[in-house]
């Protein structure tokens, strides 16, 4: 009988932890797949504290997507190799091996591996394990061929790749407008010009179509498109190639660039009778100001940026420079965008990156409000003018938004000097550009208040104040 009850309590405990276990893996994958890095990672940690794990396969679905998040896109293939051979994907297997050829063909520009996944993805098919309708298969093999065409097509150009040399490191920073950082780069070997340091653009670079006529801009060999995408959005224009950029001691080479036909794009809004002729002359303005912007990618590329605010310039670290060893990550990368951590009223909240944003002041969503509106009210005494949101491809007005009263912004616990910046509660979820957990954005006037010298380590992922 003793036996017998020590059995039924060995088998209870089991069948707890085995419960316990499924829903510590439902609940990690619902993390990640909804780009919630920060929890994740607390989870992560919390599960380690407690002795508990995730199953082989979630444990290794963990490490792909940290590695997705945290720009380490040569880890984050082999952990989907791994994961692939698994065969637990089921019905959404297709969707990672184009994840896999995406990461080899776009980001690794390794094409011999990028038709490796291609020829994994075509054999899954064509066992069809899961049962996927006949019809659905045959639409899938139609994506593999593009697949391999694009990967054929994109090979035939030079590889994107940057240089540095011993000479200065440092590009001086113009103030032409308050609400944007410039900086100076030489293009297609001769062409100075004056561009936009912009993280919330997600491709390389764009430029105006006329700049690009001016400088040599050549059409890319696998894009014959007459559209191209601006932080999601389709506009006029085209794919074209930048044979070399130089800023300071870096030089870029073969470099993708949005070319846009603004003019298209201020025309369209234009026609639209619900936009005031004012908003039109604000985009038309941006247009004039930005006529040239680096993005993402191609800081991404680079790895280290310091904006130094006091000496006006911005400096490129060498990559053995450090500015907080043993640091955890504080910036992630999801959907081609920028996140970092701040606490609006000591209330963490997840804040999307974006330099070339020229609101004067920051934005909250209004559903964090909603959900911390006993720590955060509202300002009802000030005048509230009418909003806008201006942006290079799109015209927002007439929004509705609150103005936190005694608003406190703080990034790893140093309080930020919002001097006579606005604190705006609006729903940026409807604006249709941001991830779901987007609860603030946070720009120029963010990181002009910030500190004297500012590290972007893109390499470490991390934004440091140096000064």
């Amino acid at each position: 009988m003793k036996n017998k009850f020590l059995f039924i309590f060995f088998l209870i405990c089991f069948c707890g932890l085995s419960y316990a276990q499924t829903g510590h893996n439902r609940r990690m994958i619902n993390l990640l797949s909804s780009g919630n890095y920060f929890e994740a990672k607390k989870f992560h940690d919390c599960l380690n504290v407690w002795g508990n794990t995730l199953d082989p396969f979630n444990d290794l679905f963990y490490k792909f997507n940290i590695a997705n998040f945290e720009n380490k896109p040569d880890s984050a293939a082999m952990y989907l190799e791994n994961l692939l051979e698994h065969g637990q994907f089921e019905a959404d297997t297709f969707d990672f091996y184009f994840r896999l050829w995406n990461l080899y063909a776009k980001t690794l520009q390794n094409y011999e591996k990028a038709l490796q996944a291609c020829e994994k993805a075509g054999i899954y098919l064509k066992e069809n394990p899961h049962n996927i309708p006949l019809e659905t298969v045959r639409e899938w093999n139609e994506y593999v061929s593009g697949w391999k065409k694009q990967t054929h097509q994109w090979g035939t150009e030079p590889a994107i790749r940057i240089m540095r040399d011993n000479t200065k490191n440092t590009a001086p920073i113009f103030q032409e407008t308050a609400n944007l950082l410039y900086f100076g780069a030489v293009y297609n070997e001769g062409n100075r010009l004056k561009t936009v340091f912009d993280t919330g653009m997600t491709e390389f670079f764009s430029m105006d179509e006329r700049i690009a006529k001016e400088i040599g801009v050549r059409k890319s060999s696998y894009n014959n498109d007459s559209t191209t995408i601006v932080n999601g959005v389709k506009a006029r224009g085209y794919i074209g190639i930048l044979d070399s950029i130089q800023i300071a001691n870096i030089k870029l080479y073969n470099i993708p660039v949005n070319v846009l036909n603004t003019n298209s794009l201020i025309d369209q809004l234009s026609d639209s009778p619900s936009i005031d002729s004012t908003d039109i002359k604000v985009m038309k303005d941006l247009h004039q100001f930005a006529r040239i912007a680096m993005g993402l990618k191609a800081m991404l590329l680079i790895k280290k940026i310091v904006i130094d605010w006091e000496k006006m310039v911005l400096r490129f670290p060498l990559d053995k420079e450090k500015a907080c060893t043993d640091c955890k990550a504080n910036l992630f990368v999801f959907s081609d965008r920028l996140f970092t951590k701040i606490k609006v009223n000591h209330i963490p909240s997840v804040a999307f990156i974006d330099i070339g944003d020229v609101t004067e002041g920051f934005h909250i969503d209004s559903w964090f409000y909603e959900r911390n509106r006993e720590k955060i009210s509202i300002n009802k005494s000030i005048k509230k003018e009418a909003l806008s949101n201006i942006m290079m491809h799109s015209i927002r007005q007439n929004i509705h938004y609150e103005i936190v009263h005694h608003p406190s912004i703080m990034f790893e616990e140093q309080k930020v000097n919002l001097k006579k910046n606005k604190i705006y509660i609006c729903s940026l979820m409807r604006w249709g550009l941001y991830p779901n957990f987007t609860e603030s954005i946070i720009g120029y006037h963010f990181f002009k208040n910030l500190g004297k010298e500012i590290l972007f380590d893109l390499n470490n992922m991390r934004i440091d104040v140096l000064r």
